[in-house]
């Protein structure tokens, strides 16, 4: 069911806290655990092995998604805790708001850029989250406060996209707090 605004989450509550974690058969995927945390002592993460917030093996693209129900159109704010190193141009996670008639489905790019191209690419009425590039090479925990502005009221996905190719791996890959 479509969550409501104002909406928070610092995944300490058991399961998955409301997100769709979409990960097919992908060799890294989202996990909502403990290895790693901004505050608290749970997190949402990239893992490989369902335990830790490390990344290896083939090519993957993972989707982590909160779908919500935006009744107004103006200004809505959001912020929130990313870290994630990856390789410089392959391995990285991207932050939009995407209609929800946009098909995600792991193992594909599904309209985000595929790191190649230039930073900035979304599935179609996307709305960037993420300053519009992707977000990589860091180590540690940053927030990300902003706002962005909805035209049409509707329903929305919340996403949070991790791509990774199949070379190097510069630890940790992405995590999510708060």
């Amino acid at each position: 069911l479509p969550a409501t605004v104002p909406y928070s989450c610092d995944f300490e509550a058991a399961g998955v806290n409301g997100w769709d974690l979409l990960t097919s058969v992908q060799t890294n995927y989202w996990m909502v655990g403990n290895a790693t945390s901004s505050t608290g002592s749970k997190s949402m993460y990239i893992t490989d092995n369902g335990t830790a917030n490390n990344y290896s093996g083939t090519e993957s693209y993972s989707f982590a998604i909160r779908t919500f129900n935006l009744t107004e159109v103006g200004e809505y704010a959001f912020s929130y805790d990313w870290k994630c190193y990856g390789e410089s141009s392959y391995d990285f996670l991207r932050v939009a708001m995407v209609p929800v008639s946009t098909t995600l489905t792991a193992g594909n790019y599904c309209g985000f850029n595929n790191g190649e191209a230039p930073s900035g690419t979304l599935p179609t009425g996307g709305i960037p989250l993420d300053g519009k590039g992707r977000l990589n090479l860091n180590s540690n925990w940053l927030t990300r406060p902003g706002t962005f502005t909805v035209t049409a009221p509707g329903v929305y996905n919340l996403v949070f996209f991790w791509r990774n190719d199949g070379s190097i791996y510069n630890q940790p890959p992405a995590a999510i707090d708060n």
